[in-house]
């Protein structure tokens, strides 16, 4: 596969948590793939997501 780009790139790995009402709860990027975050710190976040604070 040809591309116009004389080096190869990388995707970043990113995670989101978008609420319902489509407003971005929480967001990381690493530019290094090889440091992933452990998936129980996201726990908290999407807990806070699923159960809305009362207004």
């Amino acid at each position: 596969m040809r591309t116009s780009e004389p080096f190869w790139t990388l995707p970043m790995p990113a995670r989101y948590v978008i609420g319902t009402d489509g407003v971005i709860a929480y967001a990381e990027v690493n530019p290094d793939y090889t440091q992933r975050p452990d998936p129980q710190e996201l726990l908290p976040m999407l807990a806070a997501v699923k159960s809305p604070r009362a207004a």
